[in-house]
């Protein structure tokens, strides 16, 4: 059964211009709307625009952020949400025909998303990822009518695995990628099969899918090794299989949530193997409700399963539930009972404990987003991705964000938290920040040596306090976890690897040679491309965590860079700030001058003479520039 409104009503397609956007989409910014409710969950609201929220499919990245596909069913596009520590970003990644049925999203080693889904117009599987370079969408399978009930996972190479049903042959089909291309395969052709799929993949990346067989009402489920694929039926009592959704525990055996569908009623049930064999139970149901509908199933640490699910009562009036196991048996709960939601379910546990859930609202048309909050025990001031900032030292004439980040001792780090700030400066120093409350604040380290102490109150007993050291004889500048684009403003004999090196946590360094208009790439660690650093370059350097970059300030006093016809990368090494103006009217010919921000991963562009966007130039900070003339820097601007 397809859960949706009526499709005479609902199929407004609008004609759109596909903009592509170079090397990394901007996304839309989205505040949402947060409540609590009484049982300690936090309930927003992420995206209103229209109808939207079906087939949303949820994953956590590294720093525990969420991210979301989803289809927006008033225009039948593919669209994408993401939350960091400024906000939620939202983006139309597929808009050609009516797409997006059925999305399934998984984020790779660098936490890029990968998302597959059917195109309905075509009958197509369509397959779309987002690297440095932006977004690629590609067709995968075309063949008949095909591509319904996509999952996706990816292997330990980042190469993507999906399972998903053939509608004109009535097959469960499975496609791989590889060094060499995709590869498609029909895993089970016996009757209809193939419905609900779902996937994961093992310690050794072999595929374990579980789906529906809609001929004979089971529940299948299906797994490859070296020998080939084996298949079994896992229950066939009664109408059962719909809404499956599988996960592998820490010794590769499955575990799989799925609904049986009675002639009044609708029970979740839960099926699992372990070395006796298969075991299959009803986690929830009653006498009059359909419950189950749109379970999503993850396992947390000790391998016990947390459900998503719909509690569906008499077909008008929905609520969001969540069930897990512990030691002590199940445990179920309603998550939102604001009318009629808790359609299209996705779960994933934050630190492999606690859960966010994204799912549709039906009454409002509207993709909400649900987490649990545990308790608050201690609170730190951290970087962006919640690691604890050490006492250390700064530069004099420098910025760095600080963060109140909020803990639990089981469950590690919480979210952000408003506190109260406060700064004291002893030994002359002059250091400021920008509020006195929130989560975040600016510390300007100011004019003077001294000791800065820097401390946050939660106002419920919790605190932390910090120490700065300021010394003018330091440079230091913040860099984001992602991609960075710096200068060395100081002396240095320095090459990528040396670079490398005294950055925490960086893998990558990268120049732009102007002279060819081509990107040179080091692998920090590597004795391959290590190139010198020079004076008044700019350099794009991968961090994998935030962190504060340091070394002794012995200022360039100045730099000689021949500037080419087309891009140039130049660096900002002066200790006085300038503007994207004024850099682009001093260099002969200068058109365009691009920053990189690297806290948000995206490019910000000025266009010389036009008032719009003139950014502040600051020490430590790279630019693209565009111009038509050649000619030398020696640090104008």
């Amino acid at each position: 059964m397809m859960l949706k409104k009526d499709e005479g009503e609902r199929r407004v397609k609008k004609i759109g211009i596909i903009i592509l956007v170079i090397m990394i989409s901007l996304g839309i910014l989205s505040p949402g709307v947060i409540t609590m409710n009484q049982r300690g969950w936090s309930i927003e609201t992420i995206d209103s625009t229209e109808d939207v929220g079906y087939d949303t499919s949820l994953a956590l990245d590294t720093n525990g952020y969420p991210h979301i596909s989803y289809r927006d069913w008033t225009n039948g596009d593919v669209k994408y949400a993401y939350q960091d520590a400024s906000g939620w970003h939202i983006s139309i990644i597929d808009s050609i025909g009516y797409v997006g049925y059925h999305t399934s999203l998984a984020l790779d080693s660098n936490d890029y998303p990968h998302i597959s889904y059917h195109d309905e117009t075509n009958g197509d599987l369509k397959y779309v990822y987002q690297d440095a370079d932006g977004w690629h969408i590609s067709i995968i399978d075309s063949t008949n009518y095909v591509g319904a009930f996509t999952s996706l996972a990816l292997d330990n190479n980042d190469y993507s695995h999906i399972s998903y049903h053939d509608m004109t042959n009535g097959d469960l089909k499975y496609v791989y990628q590889d060094a060499s291309g995709w590869h498609i395969s029909i895993v089970d052709s016996t009757d209809d099969v193939g419905w609900y799929t779902s996937i994961s993949l093992d310690s050794n990346d072999s595929p374990h899918i579980s789906y529906h067989d809609m001929t004979n009402n089971d529940l299948k489920y299906a797994y490859q090794d070296a020998s080939g694929w084996h298949i079994s039926i896992i229950d066939s009592i009664g109408y059962v299989g719909e809404y499956t959704s599988l996960a592998l525990d820490s010794n590769d055996y499955p575990h799989i949530s799925y609904f049986k569908r009675d002639d009044c009623k609708g029970d979740l049930k839960y099926a699992y193997q372990d070395s006796s064999g298969w075991h299959n139970m009803t986690v929830d149901g009653n006498n009059y409700s359909d419950i189950g509908y749109c379970s999503s199933l993850a396992l947390d640490s000790n391998d016990y399963p947390h459900i998503s699910y719909l509690d569906w009562k008499n077909h008008h009036d929905g609520d969001l539930k969540y069930a897990y196991q512990d030691s002590s048996g199940w445990h179920t709960s309603i998550v939102d009972s604001s009318w009629d939601v808790g359609f299209h379910t996705s779960i994933a546990l934050k630190n492999h404990s606690y859960p966010h859930i994204s799912y549709y609202d039906f009454a409002n048309g509207n993709l909400k987003y649900a987490k649990i909050l545990p308790s608050v025990d201690y609170i730190l001031i951290t970087d962006q991705s919640k690691n604890e900032l050490p006492n250390s030292f700064l530069a004099t004439q420098s910025k760095i964000e600080c963060y109140a980040s909020s803990f639990n001792t089981t469950y590690g780090d919480i979210d952000f938290i408003d506190v109260t700030w406060n700064i004291q400066n002893s030994g002359g120093s002059n250091a400021s920040i920008n509020t006195t409350s929130g989560s975040k604040v600016e510390l300007y380290t100011g004019w003077y040596n001294g000791t800065v102490t820097l401390s946050i109150d939660d106002g419920n007993g919790h605190t932390d306090t910090i120490i700065f050291t300021i010394n003018s004889t330091q440079f230091s500048m913040t860099l984001y976890q992602g991609w960075n684009l710096i200068t060395i403003p100081v002396e240095n004999t320095w090459t990528a690897e040396t670079l490398g090196q005294h950055v925490t946590d960086c893998t990558i360094v990268t120049m732009f040679n102007s002279s060819t208009h081509t990107f040179v790439s080091h692998t920090v660690g590597t004795p391959h491309d290590d190139f010198p650093i020079m004076d008044g370059r700019g350099y794009f350097v991968y961090c994998i965590t935030d962190n504060i970059f340091k070394m002794h300030n012995l200022s360039i006093t100045i730099a000689n860079v021949t500037i080419y016809v087309n891009w140039n990368m130049i660096g900002w090494y002066h200790e006085y700030p300038a503007t994207a103006e004024s850099l682009g009217e001093n260099i002969s010919g200068t058109s365009v001058v691009t920053m990189f921000d690297g806290e948000v991963q995206s490019f910000r562009t000025h266009i010389v003479d036009v008032p719009h966007d003139n950014f502040t130039i600051t020490r430590g900070m790279a630019l693209f520039i565009y111009t038509s003339q050649e000619s030398y820097w020696h640090g104008e601007g």
